[in-house]
């Protein structure tokens, strides 16, 4: 297959990468030689992910960072740090999202709150915090990824 495009010496973030199409995305970026920095809250998965990537070789750079996204102090913080170091983000993923298994009598308040969270209030306001240093450097592009989920109803979940 001819490689059309080339990501070589761009910077891409993954909001959600230790699993499905967060995974896919990152695995798709460092081949195609991008430096990709994945965030998401298991360790083991990422460790992995980081692992694919330098025994096969990848064209670009995997790293990551074991984080909640809802503690966006933290998330602002982290990424205030590295972005001072001369780090310039050209892409955002946003694939991180969660979603409570269980039937509308058993959600509890807590998985509500939790799902919105992740789900939403984080999402947004990460991006706009990206988005501002995306701005600044004259350019990005942001990608907001949904399950199916979303779009097709699942008997007795909440």
């Amino acid at each position: 297959m001819r490689q059309i495009y080339s990501f070589k010496e761009k910077r891409v973030l993954i909001i959600g990468g230790s699993g499905g199409i967060g995974m896919s995305s990152a695995i798709s970026f460092a081949k195609l030689g991008a430096d990709v920095f994945v965030i998401a809250r298991t360790g083991k998965k990422l460790e992995e992910l980081v692992n694919r990537g330098i025994d096969e070789g990848f064209a670009g750079n995997i790293q990551s960072s074991v984080q909640d996204i809802n503690n966006l102090d933290y998330f602002n913080k982290w990424f205030d740090g590295i972005t001072k170091k001369g780090l310039v983000f050209d892409v955002l993923v946003n694939s991180a999202g969660i979603y409570p298994h269980k039937t509308l009598f058993e959600v509890e308040e807590f998985d509500w709150d939790n799902t919105f969270s992740t789900n939403l209030r984080s999402i947004f306001f990460i991006t706009q915090h990206i988005a501002r240093h995306m701005k600044r450097h004259k350019g990005g592009v942001i990608i907001n990824i949904a399950s199916f989920a979303s779009k097709i109803p699942s008997v007795n979940t909440g």
